[in-house]
């Protein structure tokens, strides 16, 4: 949602602002396009320049606000094709009466400078921005107007690092150690916003993700989801960050769980609040999925001590509630299960009908509801069904 509003105000505020220099009609799709062009343009320009020039990129307003009044450009940046402004304004005017139509539209020093700021927020410079926020980071807690300050600087990282060039950019510019550092806070707010930030940058980004664990966020962020006092909202962002730092690196995969991280996810897979218990099976999964030697050990103890262990505690969930467990939590224990059943002897498979007789019945039942309520044979969680299934019921006994 971040990302559409962001995307979509600087267009529509642009339509908005130019509309009383207009002078022609143009099409609309057109219009929209180069407006967008425009827009992606010089975000572009702030964007790159945060990699290589500390100072950031020369503000494109001096040029917007000279060629609307008709005279020459005021710096060195980058000329702005006259086509696009064109067609913008030749947009607006078919919005407009017609008596108020003029080429020569004069404004106020006041409404110039209003004009003037709006297209600063819409044509932002991420290095200035970044650098504000690194600063207001480093706040002490004394009050609450700096922690109130510290807790906005959070959001505006989180909702720039999303790109991976931004991530880098803010670690470029000195800023990632402190947003790190933020995880050690006595306040909540805080805690969860830097979780949050973190998560964000190191979604899918190796790089970064090794940059996040050499200052220290694979234990800080352990440590806070680890730690049953914690408030539940900031636990849950902690697993979430958590999962996007770990993903795809069994080091960090097997740091955290062998230093609490699977007990943990085992007591919120039985009794975490619902939005917590999502995400921990969820996570559970995914490491199943992953990592050859959970999987195995696993496997070793069920048959070591039956009943106990990973393995039981999945199945329950799918045979305790039935069709009434939560479909998210119910998906990602098919996905957990799933994992588990595909050894290539075959064994796990048969030990879980052996030792579950009535999972095949819970997971016909749940694959029939999906169905009757419209979801598709190709769906992923209707697909994981039906592998499950087959795995189970097609296992020799011996």
């Amino acid at each position: 949602a971040r990302k559409m509003l962001r995307s979509a105000r600087p267009i529509a505020m642009a339509v908005y602002l130019v509309a009383p220099f207009l002078s022609e009609s143009a099409d609309l799709s057109t219009t929209l396009r180069e407006v967008s062009g425009f827009v992606q343009l010089h975000r572009a320009r702030s964007n790159a320049n945060i990699l290589s020039h500390p100072s950031g990129p020369t503000s494109p307003m001096a040029a917007l606000r000279c060629r609307l009044r008709g005279g020459k450009e005021e710096s060195q940046t980058p000329s702005i094709q006259l086509p696009v402004l064109r067609n913008l304004l030749d947009f607006s005017t078919s919005l407009t009466n017609s008596s108020s139509r003029g080429p020569n539209v004069t404004y106020s020093e006041e409404r110039m400078a209003w004009l003037k700021e709006a297209m600063k927020e819409m044509l932002e410079n991420t290095t200035d921005v970044f650098k504000t926020a690194v600063q207001q980071l480093s706040l002490d807690e004394t009050s609450e107007g700096n922690v109130a300050t510290k807790e906005k600087a959070l959001e505006v990282i989180a909702e720039r690092v999303d790109h991976m060039d931004l991530a880098l950019g803010l670690n470029n510019l000195g800023g990632f150690q402190p947003l790190v550092e933020c995880l050690r806070s006595d306040h909540s707010g805080v805690r969860w916003r830097a979780a949050d930030a973190i998560a964000v940058s190191v979604q899918n980004y190796q790089n970064m993700q090794q940059i996040a664990v050499e200052y220290g966020a694979l234990n800080l962020l352990t440590k806070m989801y680890t730690n049953r006092t914690e408030e539940s909202s900031t636990r849950y962002k902690a697993l979430h960050a958590l999962s996007a730092l770990i993903k795809g690196n069994s080091t960090s995969e097997l740091w955290f769980l062998f230093n609490d991280g699977l007990g943990m996810l085992r007591v919120d897979i039985q009794i975490g609040e619902i939005r917590i218990k999502r995400k921990a099976t969820f996570v559970m999964s995914q490491l199943l999925k992953s990592n050859e030697m959970l999987r195995q050990a696993v496997m070793l103890v069920e048959r070591g001590d039956k009943g106990k262990g990973v393995l039981p505690e999945l199945v329950n969930l799918l045979l305790v509630g039935g069709n009434a467990t939560d479909p998210q939590v119910f998906e990602f224990a098919t996905s957990a299960l799933l994992a588990l059943s595909q050894g290539q002897d075959k064994t796990q498979a048969k030990m879980m009908r052996e030792e579950f007789p009535g999972l095949v019945k819970v997971l016909k039942e749940r694959q029939e509801t999906l169905l009757r309520d419209g979801a598709g044979q190709k769906d992923d969680d209707v697909q994981e069904l039906a592998q499950l299934i087959e795995t189970l019921t097609t296992t020799p006994a011996e």
